[in-house]
């Protein structure tokens, strides 16, 4: 189908440092496991994500659940999306009301700005724009089935379903140029 199921991440010395498994209930990204291996250890984070309705892309809630690696909970958490009105989240609370992320994006969906206020390590907030996965990796977006280039406003792939998308197989959204300029006439 096209989905993204995994993800290894790997230290310097080639070992794995962290593994990402990724559950779809259809289009939606419902649960990301991490197991995290560091100093010999294993810790696992479950996150588990609640959208406002079910055929919305605007996530809702972050249920955390982390455990050691013999499965024994060491805690459990849940936090809440506050997003615009096109269902882009711009804040992210704990269940308390603390501000423990926000962000400001441009016009293309890149980072103007990402803040992680103190005493909030360990937040994990990966939706750009709708339908769009974070991977720390690249700095590019997952949208389903192919990447999208914050820097470039722009897929990284051709569009799937070809021309019945449209002429530009790589754009984001139709949407209006700007007007053309010309370097040779003064402006009156």
């Amino acid at each position: 189908m096209g989905r993204r199921l995994a993800k290894w991440k790997l230290n310097k010395g080639g070992e794995k440092a962290l593994h990402s498994e990724f559950i779809w209930d259809g289009s939606h990204l419902v649960q990301e496991i991490r197991h995290d291996h560091k100093n010999g250890t294993e810790t696992n984070r479950t996150f588990t994500y609640i959208y406002r309705h079910p055929n919305s892309y605007e996530p809702l809630a972050q249920c955390l659940a982390r455990t050691d690696g013999q499965g024994n909970r060491i805690e459990h958490e849940v936090n809440y999306f506050h997003c615009d009105q096109i269902g882009i989240p711009r804040e992210m609370t704990d269940s308390d009301g603390k501000l423990i992320w926000r962000g400001r994006y441009d016009a293309w969906g890149g980072f103007i700005r990402e803040r992680y206020p103190k005493n909030t390590a360990g937040i994990h907030q990966p939706f750009r724009l709708q339908n769009q996965y974070y991977d720390e990796e690249t700095g590019l977006h997952y949208n389903f089935l192919r990447y999208y280039d914050p820097i470039t406003g722009r897929f990284t792939t051709q569009d799937p379903i070809g021309l019945q998308g449209g002429m530009n197989l790589y754009q984001f959204a139709p949407g209006r140029h700007p007007p053309a300029v010309s370097v040779t006439k003064p402006i009156l």
